[in-house]
């Protein structure tokens, strides 16, 4: 019987959503750059009441920043930043009796692509960008069937990735389609 309790131990997931980001550092306020977020991952329960799981990614990440239009009319130009990582993100989540979740972990990035466009005309970035970048993320979510679940993910540099100091700052909101009964123990 106890075999029967934890034979799906570990669950495939394909993550999707969109990314709201801004770069602290860069002089513009707000989430106004929409990204896109997508990959694979696995879950694995660490308990045998199944109250907690741990988990990674490997996600394709697009961050960056963009300037609204009242910063446009204000500065005379319009600013838009982007930065594609290959992100691989670690957690541990605590989830209640209900359908709920929170968790919290951290995130390895690889920059794969960056971008500047000032008045909508790509121009060569002034500042030197590192090729990776290291965070820290909260998340909570909600489970609506063993297969699929929504999170909210809100996460932010650890250290600058360029000099003058800035950081990325996100919020992420997805959809998570969990695969059972690919691994069974």
């Amino acid at each position: 019987m106890a075999n029967e309790a934890n034979a799906q131990l570990i669950k495939a997931s394909v993550p999707i959503g969109l990314n709201f980001t801004q770069v602290d550092g860069d002089d513009i306020a707000g989430y106004n750059k929409l990204g896109f977020s997508a990959g694979v991952g696995a879950l694995i329960d660490i308990n045998r009441y199944q109250t907690f799981e741990a988990g990674f990614e490997i996600l394709y990440n697009q961050l960056g920043s963009k300037s609204s239009g009242a910063q446009i009319s204000f500065q005379g130009f319009s600013l838009k930043l982007t930065y594609d990582y290959l992100s691989i993100p670690v957690y541990v989540n605590y989830k209640d009796i209900g359908k709920g979740y929170i968790g919290a972990g951290l995130v390895i990035s690889r920059l794969l692509n960056n971008k500047r466009f000032e008045n909508k005309i790509e121009v060569a970035e002034l500042n030197e960008v590192n090729n990776f970048d290291l965070g820290v993320f909260a998340q909570v979510g909600y489970l609506f069937n063993p297969n699929m679940r929504a999170t909210l993910r809100v996460g932010y540099s650890a250290f600058p990735f360029y000099t003058p100091k800035a950081f990325h700052n996100y919020i992420s909101i997805r959809f998570d389609t969990i695969l059972t009964g690919l691994f069974k123990l």
